[in-house]
């Protein structure tokens, strides 16, 4: 079968066949489609917790498409129905240590003074000033795979190490999350100054097959599929689909809503695995060597 674009009206004539009014598989990254499973729950849990303990910095670790920016936003909005108002995200820090000081300056809102030690003892100031007001701000810095070495001189993780040390009577001053693939932590492992100051680890793996069958069930409902969500798949066809996208829910979203597509084409209300199979074929770049 041929890779098909697919336009508004024939994505709604889809939808229709199969008496949906909206699509399960969507990548969006609102954590309303986020399937938790017990690894994500404990990891954020475990997160929650070193951050209101003010126990310092968080990593949260794992490939590309197995929901970090869906249990950042999901983390973000826990911290704020928890009272905690200062969050902020910095996505984009592959920059030098005082471009990124400045950055988060200004994500807080804080005056950008051009000296390092000036723009350090301004954001000092702040957080201490926050921790002495019963506020607790916390910084959550995506892809920080990407955080720079500095290779002698002022990087990213020199960054982090001195704001990490900043605290007060009971605590840090400041809650610092990592959020990256493993190339975090082939980084944290080259700068064990930083490394030794994570006090918690949420590592993000591929969904089993039995995860990743209970994930698509949870998109159907999600979407208020009106029928049994748990037969909307084929079983041969959700092994076909898990074993191609290697158990990552992004790809499997991909092929679910492209698979889809084939069962649309094929006039079946169930995604058989002849329809999952076709589209495989048409995505070639996750089909197996």
């Amino acid at each position: 079968m041929a890779t098909t674009t697919h336009t508004p009206n024939k994505v709604a004539t889809i939808l229709r066949h199969f008496d949906l009014f909206e699509h399960p598989f969507t990548l969006s990254d609102s954590p309303r489609w986020q399937y938790v499973t017990g690894t994500i729950r404990s990891s954020l849990d475990r997160v929650l917790m070193c951050i209101t303990n003010r126990n310092g910095l968080a990593s949260i670790i794992g490939p590309y498409g197995v929901g970090k920016s869906m249990l950042v936003r999901r983390l973000q909005g826990a911290l704020i129905s928890y009272g905690s108002g200062e969050v902020r995200l910095i996505s984009n820090p592959n920059l030098t240590g005082l471009q990124l000081l400045k950055l988060i300056c200004e994500v807080y809102g804080l005056e950008k003074v051009r000296q390092r030690d000036e723009q350090l003892e301004v954001f000092k100031r702040y957080v201490i000033d926050c921790f002495e007001k019963d506020i607790h701000p916390v910084l959550v810095i995506d892809e920080a795979h990407e955080l720079s070495s500095g290779h002698g001189g002022f990087g990213g993780f020199s960054l982090l190490k001195l704001l990490n040390n900043y605290a007060g009577g009971e605590g840090r001053a400041i809650s610092i999350v990592l959020s990256g693939t493993d190339k975090l932590r082939d980084k944290l492992r080259r700068h064990e100054e930083v490394l030794s100051r994570i006090a918690a680890n949420a590592n993000l793996n591929a969904f089993s097959e039995t995860e990743f069958a209970d994930m698509l069930a949870f998109r159907l409902d999600e979407a208020q599929y009106a029928g049994d969500s748990a037969a909307f798949f084929e079983p041969e066809a959700v092994s076909a689909i898990h074993a191609v996208a290697q158990g990552i829910p992004r790809h499997g979203v991909i092929l679910a809503g492209h698979a889809m597509a084939a069962a649309y084409e094929l006039k079946t209300r169930v995604i058989t695995v002849e329809a999952a199979k076709l589209a495989i074929s048409s995505h070639s770049i996750l089909e197996p060597a």
